[in-house]
């Protein structure tokens, strides 16, 4: 007896496989991305929270400017 003979490739198999670990690698480089629009939107979040009494102050001092004679 001699040694199994091993099947080549399919290059079908071999094109797909490669397409799909590009795909994983940009799956993951979109989940990071994603990661860090979430960490920026609530940092934003706060920021304006924290800014909203100042404009809704603002608007009425300078609405109270504008009207007074």
């Amino acid at each position: 007896m001699g040694t199994p003979l091993r099947p080549e490739p399919d290059p079908f198999s071999l094109a797909l496989g490669r397409i799909e670990g590009r795909l994983d690698g940009i799956e993951k480089r979109l989940d990071a991305l994603d990661h860090r629009l979430d960490r920026f939107e609530a940092h934003v979040t706060r920021l304006l929270g924290g800014l909203y009494p100042v404009l809704i102050a603002g608007l009425s001092v300078l609405g109270w400017l504008v009207t007074r004679r």
